[in-house]
């Protein structure tokens, strides 16, 4: 093998290593902005699950996604809570209700807001609702039937 051809597979072989290191460096990167997408920074204890444990049920789990329900009699509202990861949600039952929107992470500095009251027509029943991670909110039902909701979180 020449001095050239030496040159030129050292020269082949650095840029294929270049190209292999620098695919990981970005691959990790991508990984870590999805992860910061997708999971908010609202402490465990205004998780739905925790915060509001009398009208959200944990349905399903594993290491890609968490199934919740949540069931709300009418004149109740939950507490305050958040959604920790991206999700999307579909209302299967009853309407309206009265969504309050909190800005804060503490629930000692919580400040309202929005106030709005969420009305679904029949056509918008069981569609899916894609939701941001860590809205912190609370719901009461202001109407005359039950409200159901289902939602799936996405650790991924």
């Amino acid at each position: 093998m020449s001095k050239n051809d030496r040159l030129i597979l050292g020269m082949l072989l650095g840029g294929i290593c270049m190209f292999i290191v620098m695919t990981i460096i970005s691959l990790s990167a991508a990984g870590k902005n999805q992860e910061k997408a997708s999971k908010s920074s609202i402490p465990t204890t205004l998780d739905a699950l925790t915060a509001a444990a009398s009208f959200h049920r944990l349905i399903f789990e594993d290491e890609k996604i968490r199934v919740t329900e949540l069931v709300i009699p009418p004149g109740q509202e939950t507490p305050p809570h958040a959604h920790p990861l991206r999700s999307t949600s579909w209302v299967t039952r009853g309407t309206p209700i009265v969504r309050t929107h909190y800005s804060g992470d503490k629930l000692q500095k919580l400040k309202i807001s929005t106030i709005d009251t969420l009305t679904l027509r029949a056509d918008q029943i069981n569609k899916a609702i894609p939701e941001e991670a860590g809205i912190l909110h609370k719901l009461k039902n202001v109407g005359a039937e039950e409200f159901r909701e289902y939602r799936i979180e996405y650790k991924e």
